[in-house]
């Protein structure tokens, strides 16, 4: 059983929830933008709330319509100070009962920049948000290994045969319930899917045409703010068993107590810790912050050689094979 919802902006003018929540569980709302690009090419680094969001967001809630709500991001806008401005509308207003969600999908997009944006959202509510992309948008990005940690609300429309020789989009939950998405190379499952963005928009209670609808992988609570808090990373896999000790890899040791950070940043989350006389398998190095990260451990696992870039006595970390 997949849950239907709608998601929600200042494009669909005036909503009648009373008339919407007769068609859907729950809404996905527009809340804010990290800024905008005019038609002259210029850039205006300012975030700002969606015109109808609070309107959505009280009416909603009046009715006890489920709401869930995102931010639409843009790239040249600072990503902390978009996903501030985000969570405090949220917090000033209530975050809802769904997960959160970050819209990706206006280019150009940088990597570092989307991540510490998901980061800060991450921090700031306890809880990780959705990713809303396309497949086509995100697999520009490359592969990423941190991505799949953010559930996914993935935006693909398939064509179905229309019956004389063609095809076309569908526009309704019915035409997608037997179907499933095509996701970006850094997901094997989602979360939502919005198959359609040709809702019947008049006939459920907006002014516009059209509805983007969405279908949740399973019951709206799978998508519950309330039940998906953060959970720490699994324990680390690969310390080292002298009876399955591979050759092809570097063996370091630690000197003293050190953090495991989720990458190679001074400022990472923190994701463990190691102490003296811990074993790592090391399967790549990188330089960044003035430091040397060591990857152990499997993806995502770092701990600086040194613990300070300005003495390189402070030894953390010595190779011993």
């Amino acid at each position: 059983m997949r849950a239907e919802l709608v998601d929600v902006s200042l494009w669909q003018g005036d909503i009648d929830w009373v008339e919407m929540a007769q068609h859907v569980e729950a809404g996905i709302v527009k809340v804010s933008q990290g800024g905008w690009t005019n038609k002259a090419g210029t850039t205006f680094k300012t975030p700002f709330t969606d015109s109808q969001f609070l309107a959505n967001w009280v009416e909603m809630e009046d009715l006890a319509v489920q709401r869930g709500s995102y931010h639409y991001y843009y790239d040249p806008t600072d990503p902390v100070v978009q996903a501030d401005y985000y969570c405090d509308l949220l917090i000033d207003n209530g975050v809802g009962e769904l997960l959160p969600a970050l819209d990706v999908e206006q280019r150009p997009m940088t990597e570092a920049r989307i991540r510490a944006c998901l980061e800060r959202i991450e921090d700031r509510l306890n809880v990780r948000p959705l990713i809303y992309t396309g497949v086509s948008v995100w697999n520009e990005l490359g592969g990423l290994l941190w991505a799949h940690k953010y559930p996914l609300w993935i935006a693909q429309y398939p064509l179905i045969y229309d019956g004389e020789g063609g095809h076309q989009k569908i526009e309704t939950f019915e035409e997608a319930k037997d179907l499933s998405p095509i996701l970006p190379d850094d997901w094997e499952t989602y979360s939502i899917w919005q198959p359609t963005d040709k809702g019947p928009g008049k006939e459920w209670g907006a002014q516009s045409h059209g509805l983007d609808l969405g279908l949740v992988n399973g019951p709206l609570s799978a998508i519950s703010h309330s039940t998906q808090p953060i959970l720490p990373d699994p324990p680390l896999a690969n310390w080292i068993d002298p009876s399955t000790e591979p050759t092809d890899v570097e063996v370091w040791e630690a000197v003293r107590t050190a953090n495991i950070r989720r990458d190679g940043r001074i400022d990472a989350p923190v994701v463990g810790s190691i102490t003296v006389g811990d074993r790592v398998y090391v399967v790549g190095k990188v330089r960044k912050d003035g430091y040397t990260w060591l990857d152990h451990t499997g993806p995502e696992q770092f701990t600086a050689e040194h613990g300070n870039t300005n003495d390189t006595g402070n030894l953390l970390m010595r190779k011993i094979s």
